[in-house]
C-alpha cells in the first residue's frame, strides 16, 4: 500500500481517546463539565468522603497516587503467580445478568488529588485462584497515568525512589491528600468504599492494570450523604471468558451513573470486528493477534473506561472497555479482548507458586560466548562481578565448535547467573554487556547480557539413600563375615567336577521325532502302493489264461472259444476274485498294448512257436477303400499257439480289431472322401489318358 493511501486511511479514523477524558486533556478538565447543578457531583461526594475518613482515622493508610504511579512503571508485565479460571459458560449464580439493573458488578474507580481534582473510570474484580476473598480489581492504565498532572514530578520521583508502602512514601502522599478509591454503587447510593493499596502488575500495551483493594472503610465515611451504614459485603468477582466471541455476538456495555444519585445501566450492542496492533483486520479463532475489538451499536459514556464488556448469552466478561474510536462508519466502542488478562496470570491446571517474589528480576543469561571458551576462563573474566558473595547460583553450558567444511553452524556457549540483588545484576550488565572475546584464529564473539526468560533457580536435588549406614544389618554381608570366620575345609574336586559338568544332551528331540514319524508314514504309503500294483498285475495275468490273442478259436471260426472244464483241484486252490476298481491311465495303456499284441515290459520275451509263451500276431495290411483289389499277403509266421496253465493247449488264429475311422468299421454318411492327389508324374501323379 502506498504511503499516501495509508495517511488518508489514518486520518479517516479519528481516535476520540479515553472515555474518562477528552483527547489528551487532563481528567480535571473533563470532570468540570460533568456536573448536574441540582445534585451533588462525584467530586464533592468523594472529597467529602476523604475528609470524613481522615477525620475518623488518625493515621491514614491509603496509598498516594505518586506511589501507585511508581509501582505502575516498575511492575510492568509482572507475573502475578496466581491463577485465573476459565469460565466461558459460568454457572447461573456467577453469570452477569445484563437484562437487570447493575448492582455491584462494576466498580467506580476514582483518582482524587488536590486541589479538587478527580478522575473517574470503571473497573471490576476477578477471583485469584478461584478465591473470592483475595480479589484483584482490573481497570485501564491510562486512567491512572493520565492523572499525573495532579502530582508534581518531584513527588513522583521521590515516591519511586522509596518503597511503595514505606512511611516516607505515605508522608509524601498524605500532604497531597491523593488516593485511588474503589466505590460500589447500587440503587442510587454508595454501598462500599475501598482504597487501592498497591498496583500488583500492569500491561501498558493492552491498557490493563491490576489493583489490590484494601478492607472496606465504610465505617469511616458514615457521615457522607448517600453512603449506606450497613455492613459492606465482599467484592463480587466476575467470570472471564478466554475465548473471543465471533463478530455479530450480542454484548452489553456498562453505563456509569452521572451523579451519586443516578443508577447505572447496561447498554446493548454487538461485536463489529477485531483488529491487530497496527489497525488491520484480524480473524477470531486463528493465529492473528487480536489486540483490539470494536463494538457496534453502543457508544461508551464518560467514566466507562475499564468497565467490562459482558456477553449477553453466557454472562461472562469477554472484553474491557478502553475508549471509543471514530471512522467512516461512525463511532464505536474500543475494547481489549479478555484473553490478554492471562498474560500475567498462571494458566489453569499449571502448578501455582505462591512464594513471595521480588519486584526485580535477578537471573541473567550471558549469550553469544565463543563455542570453544573453557568454563574456567569465563569465570576468571567475570570474577569481579560473579563470585560467592554476589551470586546465589550459576551454570555454564559449553557450546560446540564445528569445522569450516561442516554444513551445520557452531553452537555458542552461554551462562546463567542468579544474583542476590538487582543492583549487582545492573552493574554486571553495564560492565560486561558487549564484551568481546577473540580466539587464536582471530574469530571474535561479542557477548550480550539479558534477563533470563525463566527466572526460577533450579533447586539442588539431594536424594538420601535409606540404606546408607545399614550394611551391618545386610544378610549377604553377614553371611560373608561368617564364611570368613569358618574353618577352611579341603574341597571335594570330584564332586565339584560332577556338579560342574554340563547336562548330557538329549538323544532325541521333538523335531527328530516328528521327522521320523513323517518318514515312517511315507514308507508305509509307498509299500501300500507297491502291494496294490503287484495285486493288479497278478489279476491281469490270471484273466488272460487260456484265451487267444485275437479272441477266436483254433479251428479258424469266429465262434467264441470253448473253455476247457475247470479242474476241481485248481478251482479249490484259487482265491475268490476281488472286485476291481476303476482303471488308471497306466492300466488302460497296458491293456491297449495287450490288445495290439505288444508285450508288456513285465512279460518275458519268447520266440514264435514256443509252447507256453504268447507270440506277436502277424501284421495285416488293410487296403484303402479307393485302391484296386490286390491279393492279401499271407503271413509268413504261423499262428501262435497259446497254452493254458492246465497244459490243455488249443490253437487260435489271431484276429485284429476292425479298423476304425472313415476307412473301416461303419460306413461313413454322406459323400465319400476324395482320393488323394498325386505328387508328380513319376509317383501316382496325373497321367495322360490312353485311348481305348
Amino acid at each position: 500500500m502506498r504511503l499516501a493511501t495509508r495517511i488518508r486511511l489514518m486520518r479517516s479514523f479519528k481516535f476520540n481517546g479515553c472515555t474518562g477524558c477528552t483527547g489528551r486533556r487532563g481528567f480535571a478538565q473533563a470532570i468540570d463539565g460533568y456536573r448536574i447543578p441540582s445534585q451533588r457531583t462525584w467530586k464533592e461526594e468523594i472529597h467529602s468522603a476523604l475528609q470524613a475518613h481522615k477525620a475518623h482515622s488518625a493515621h491514614s493508610t491509603c496509598t498516594p497516587l505518586a506511589a501507585l504511579l511508581a509501582q505502575l512503571h516498575r511492575r510492568q508485565l509482572r507475573d502475578l503467580r496466581v491463577g485465573l479460571s476459565y469460565e466461558s459458560t459460568p454457572e447461573s449464580g456467577r453469570a452477569v445478568r445484563t437484562t437487570q439493573t447493575p448492582t455491584n458488578e462494576v466498580l467506580l474507580v476514582a483518582h482524587a488529588a488536590p486541589p479538587n481534582r478527580l478522575s473517574l473510570s470503571g473497573g471490576f474484580a476477578v477471583a485469584c485462584n478461584g478465591d473470592d476473598e483475595q480479589p484483584l480489581v482490573v481497570s485501564c492504565v491510562h486512567t491512572l497515568s493520565g492523572g499525573i498532572g495532579s502530582v508534581s514530578l518531584s513527588e513522583a520521583n521521590s515516591a519511586s525512589a522509596s518503597e511503595p508502602n514505606s512511611p516516607s512514601a505515605r508522608a509524601n502522599g498524605n500532604g497531597n491528600d491523593s488516593a485511588t478509591l474503589l466505590i460500589s454503587c447500587a440503587g442510587g447510593r454508595i454501598t462500599d468504599i475501598r482504597y487501592a493499596e498497591a498496583v500488583h502488575s500492569s500491561q501498558p500495551q493492552s491498557d490493563l492494570v491490576y489493583y489490590k483493594p484494601s478492607a472496606s472503610i465504610i465505617g469511616g465515611v458514615s457521615g457522607v450523604s448517600g453512603v449506606s451504614s450497613a455492613h459492606s459485603a465482599p467484592l463480587r468477582t466476575l467470570p472471564i471468558n478466554p475465548y473471543p466471541p465471533p463478530p455479530g455476538t450480542e454484548v452489553a456495555v456498562w453505563r456509569p451513573p452521572a451523579t451519586p444519585g443516578d443508577t447505572p445501566a447496561w447498554t446493548h450492542g454487538s461485536i463489529h470486528r477485531y483488529t491487530t496492533p497496527n489497525g488491520k483486520m484480524a480473524q477470531a479463532g486463528t493465529y492473528d493477534h487480536l489486540a483490539n475489538v470494536e463494538i457496534d451499536g453502543v457508544l461508551p459514556e464518560l467514566g466507562a473506561s475499564g468497565s467490562p464488556v459482558v456477553e449477553r448469552e453466557s454472562g461472562a466478561v469477554c472484553a474491557v472497555v478502553r475508549g471509543s474510536v471514530g471512522g467512516l462508519s461512525g463511532a464505536k466502542t474500543w475494547a481489549t479482548p479478555a484473553e490478554h488478562l492471562w498474560e500475567c496470570f498462571d494458566l489453569p491446571g499449571m502448578p501455582m507458586n505462591n512464594a513471595p517474589t521480588s519486584d526485580h528480576k535477578l537471573r541473567a543469561v550471558v549469550r553469544k560466548l565463543p563455542p570453544n571458551l573453557p568454563e574456567d576462563v569465563f569465570y576468571s573474566a567475570v570474577q569481579a562481578w560473579v563470585n560467592g558473595e554476589t551470586t546465589a547460583h550459576s551454570y555454564y553450558a559449553k557450546g560446540k565448535l564445528r569445522g569450516a567444511d561442516s554444513s551445520k553452524e557452531s553452537v555458542a556457549s552461554r551462562a546463567y547467573i542468579t544474583f542476590n540483588e538487582h543492583t549487582q545484576l545492573l552493574n554486571f550488565h553495564a560492565a560486561f554487556d558487549g564484551h568481546t572475546f577473540r580466539d587464536k584464529q582471530g574469530r571474535e564473539s561479542k557477548v550480550s547480557v539479558e534477563y533470563a526468560p525463566f527466572q526460577k533457580t533450579p533447586a539442588a536435588r539431594h536424594k538420601v539413600d535409606d540404606r546408607q549406614g545399614t550394611i551391618d544389618q545386610d544378610g549377604d554381608f553377614l553371611s560373608f563375615l561368617q564364611s570368613l570366620q569358618a574353618t577352611p575345609t579341603k574341597p571335594d574336586f570330584e564332586a565339584n567336577w560332577i556338579a560342574s559338568r554340563a547336562a548330557e544332551k538329549p538323544k532325541t528331540t521333538p523335531l527328530l521325532l516328528h521327522l521320523a514319524q513323517r518318514k515312517e508314514k511315507s514308507k508305509a504309503k509307498r509299500d501300500k502302493a507297491r502291494q496294490k500294483q503287484q495285486r493288479k498285475a497278478a489279476e491281469r495275468g490270471g484273466s488272460g489264461t487260456g484265451v487267444g490273442v485275437g479272441g477266436s478259436s483254433g479251428n479258424g471260426s469266429n465262434a467264441p472259444p470253448t473253455k476247457s472244464p475247470a479242474d476241481p483241484s485248481s478251482s479249490a486252490s484259487k482265491t475268490p476274485a476281488q472286485p476291481r476298481g476303476k482303471k488308471t491311465r497306466g492300466e488302460k495303456r497296458a491293456a491297449k498294448k495287450v490288445r495290439e499284441g505288444i508285450s508288456s515290459p513285465s512279460t518275458p520275451k519268447s520266440t514264435p512257436g514256443t509252447p507256453g509263451t504268447p507270440s506277436t500276431p502277424p501284421i495285416k495290411i488293410l487296403a484303402r477303400p479307393d485302391a484296386p483289389d490286390k491279393p492279401a499277403v499271407a503271413p509268413s509266421a504261423p499262428p501262435a499257439s497259446v497254452t493254458n496253465s492246465n497244459n490243455n493247449s488249443h490253437t487260435q488264429s489271431p484276429t485284429l480289431d476292425a479298423p476304425k475311422g472313415p476307412r473301416g468299421g461303419k460306413p461313413q454318411r454322406g459323400r465319400p472322401p476324395r482320393s488323394p492327389r498325386g505328387r508328380g508324374r513319376g509317383r501316382g501323379g496325373k497321367q495322360a489318358a490312353t485311348p481305348t
